[in-house]
């Protein structure tokens, strides 16, 4: 069974809540659900559709972040959802103590420093921002800096336990929270069939 579809402009009128499930690309006011996006319609929901448009971060969605500040208990993040679509998120996105990793952490700088990149999943959606998780083992930092001289570090596996040390000398290992897709993000992308971030 198809079902037709018909084209609305935003603030067209599509009926009321009697009628119809408010859905994404709309907003209901007074009962009246109005249209936000210009798309198709479906006649069995208040559901507008449009590929061109940018649609809400989900649940559970893979992203890219850019460490920007780590203070206990919250890391800030600059947020970069892995696909080619056009995403929006409401700001500022978070990593909480308690997401910060599979097990127990005391300091946040201890996963991640400022200006790293992590590779984690959205828990949580709301007015307020958006909640990344990296609890998940692949989760983590993807690409680390040193904290001396800024430049990229080199993951060691030699030892008992990775490490990452600086190529240009300082030679100060640090720890991380290492996902293990550290140094490649081409598997991530792999992964996730996107063809460029």
């Amino acid at each position: 069974m198809t079902t037709t579809q018909k084209v609305v402009f935003p603030g067209t009128q599509i009926g009321t809540e009697e009628e119809y499930l408010q859905g994404e690309g709309t907003y209901s006011k007074n009962g009246v659900i109005t249209a936000t996006l210009i798309g198709a319609q479906s006649e069995r929901d208040a559901h507008i559709t449009n590929p061109r448009s940018p649609r809400q971060i989900k649940l559970g969605e893979p992203v890219f972040a850019r460490v920007d500040d780590a203070f206990d208990p919250i890391m800030l993040l600059t947020v970069k959802p892995i696909s080619n679509l056009r995403v929006i998120y409401p700001m500022p996105s978070i990593v909480h103590v308690s997401e910060a990793a599979p097990f127990y952490v005391d300091k946040l700088r201890d996963v991640a420093k400022v200006g790293d990149i992590i590779y984690g999943e959205v828990s949580k959606v709301n007015k307020l921002g958006t909640n990344i998780t990296l609890k998940k083992p692949d989760y983590g930092v993807v690409l680390a800096f040193c904290t001396r001289c800024k430049k990229p570090l080199k993951l060691d596996n030699s030892g008992q336990r990775p490490i990452l040390k600086c190529l240009a000398g300082c030679n100060i290992p640090e720890g991380r929270l290492i996902s293990s897709y550290y140094g490649n993000l081409r598997g991530i992308l792999e992964r996730y069939k996107v063809e460029n971030l």
